[in-house]
């Protein structure tokens, strides 16, 4: 029997690429979204219908499953676009918070109804629940006072803490922001080095390259197309030196 895995907001970038590589390793992979006819699910995956509140719906999938992946939460940019630090309207800060706890309860709400409990939540976070400073962070390290570090540390990770519980092992995944054309624009220039910085509004962040499957997603035409480019640098580089 295939091991089922179910996905909260596997629509998404990371989520589909996380469900290509389930379905090829022999997973039965179904995602949660709220508009199921539009999700676009890879090959072989199971797009099926949530209010990303309750377990109204999906709940009986939780019975036996092997894992619940949980990504769902309000997307902070705008655009294409990662927004500066304090542009965010009220409004809005309320959604990228209660949208995040309200997806958490909802998995929590289906691993409680389920007599086969799943063997282990995964819970998406991020990096910044640290604060900023050109320090290496740990997970003993304190908790950052920023908006975004009270949205991962009272919002988001402790969603799901209560499957805890319930005697199933949850693992938090503090992933650093997503680098991909269809995401965010703030990506290394072609010429430069794997390793560059970029300051966001006094928030040195340092960004390194990283292959999609750790979650910062570069396609294979996006590196092949910047290796082209590179090396398109070099060559015009080598003819002018020889000018």
């Amino acid at each position: 029997m295939r091991k089922r895995t179910i996905i909260t907001g596997g629509s998404g970038i990371i989520g589909r690429r996380l469900s290509a590589e389930l379905i090829a390793a022999g997973h039965e992979v179904i995602i949660l979204s709220r508009t199921p006819a539009t999700a676009r699910p890879v090959s072989g995956v199971r797009a099926v219908g949530w209010d990303a509140r309750t377990a109204e719906g999906w709940g009986e999938l939780a019975e036996g499953a092997y894992a619940i992946i949980n990504l769902a939460g309000e997307n902070i940019g705008s655009e294409g676009l990662i927004p500066l630090p304090g542009t965010w309207s009220k409004e809005r800060k309320q959604r990228i918070m209660h949208s995040r706890r309200d997806a958490g309860q909802a998995v929590v709400a289906a691993v409680e109804a389920a007599r086969e409990k799943p063997r282990v939540v995964v819970q998406m976070s991020g990096i910044d629940y640290y604060p900023s400073g050109n320090v290496v962070m740990t997970e003993e390290s304190q908790r950052g006072r920023q908006f975004l570090a009270d949205v991962v540390a009272d919002y988001w990770e402790p969603s799901t803490a209560p499957v805890e519980a319930l005697g199933v092992r949850r693992v938090i995944t503090r992933m650093a922001p997503l680098l991909h054309r269809e995401t965010c624009l703030l990506y290394t220039s072609d010429a430069a080095d794997e390793r560059s910085s970029v300051d966001l509004g006094g928030r040195r962040i340092i960004k390194k390259k990283k292959h999609e499957r750790d979650g910062a997603v570069v396609s294979n035409e996006e590196r092949n197309t910047s290796t082209r480019r590179q090396n398109e640098h070099r060559e015009r580089r080598t003819a002018e030196d020889n000018i």
